[in-house]
């Protein structure tokens, strides 16, 4: 049988675009963040003045990841579809983080995640922290990248310089972490089928901790 150059470039056409198409859906398979949250924050360290209680509760909890691109998280949890791109794969993980000071003095306090374990090799892996007013996010924190390193501390900073939470006694504090796989334009099969374990932290001035376990 004879084909017209037009007719053998259309074909061609069809097949590049089918391997594209399975090249892609393989991809996104490999993708996975699994993480649990023990909602019940465990104080750790000193107990000099402090009596803050944490209560996380999970806004959302995807089951598999695709990466997705750092700007536009905002986004991406600001709709009613939260964590969900165009095409209907999950992107991102959500946790309201609820403190409040049962103490009888003010507290200044300083967030980070440490990692508990991890089996990532890349950077890639981030967090980001948001406050919610009138069903508008605003950015706490940069998006930052969690550590590869046990029990290190990355703690929350915007525009590279640390925040604190000041926490009038008697006074709760609401924010929002988001966790996901930063886009970036090369290869990212070395971010396939990773884990990570880690913990939600807030502390005091004078040590005094409080924690919530991240389990995979």
């Amino acid at each position: 049988m004879k084909y017209s150059n037009g007719r053998i470039i259309f074909i061609s056409c069809v097949v590049v675009l089918l391997i594209i198409a399975l090249v892609v859906s393989g991809t996104y398979a490999y993708f996975t963040l699994v993480v649990n949250v023990n909602n019940n924050g465990n104080i750790g360290g000193n107990t000099y003045k402090f009596d803050v209680s944490m209560d996380v509760n999970v806004i959302k909890q995807s089951t598999s990841l695709v990466p997705f691109s750092d700007a536009l998280i905002v986004d991406a949890i600001s709709k009613t579809d939260k964590c969900v791109d165009k095409d209907g794969y999950e992107i991102c993980n959500i946790y309201k983080l609820n403190l409040t000071n049962n103490g009888n003095s003010d507290e200044i306090l300083y967030g980070y995640v440490s990692t508990s374990n991890t089996t990532y090799v890349s950077d890639r892996l981030k967090y980001q922290v948001f406050t919610l007013n009138n069903d508008n996010y605003t950015a706490y924190t940069d998006p930052i990248s969690v550590s590869l390193n046990t029990d290190e501390k990355v703690y929350f900073k915007k525009n590279n310089t640390l925040v604190n939470s000041s926490l009038v006694k008697g006074n709760s504090a609401e924010y929002y972490l988001v966790m996901w796989i930063s886009l970036v334009l090369e290869d990212q099969n070395e971010d396939a089928g990773k884990s990570f374990n880690g913990y939600i932290n807030f502390e005091s001035f004078y040590g005094d901790r409080i924690t919530a376990k991240f389990s995979s």
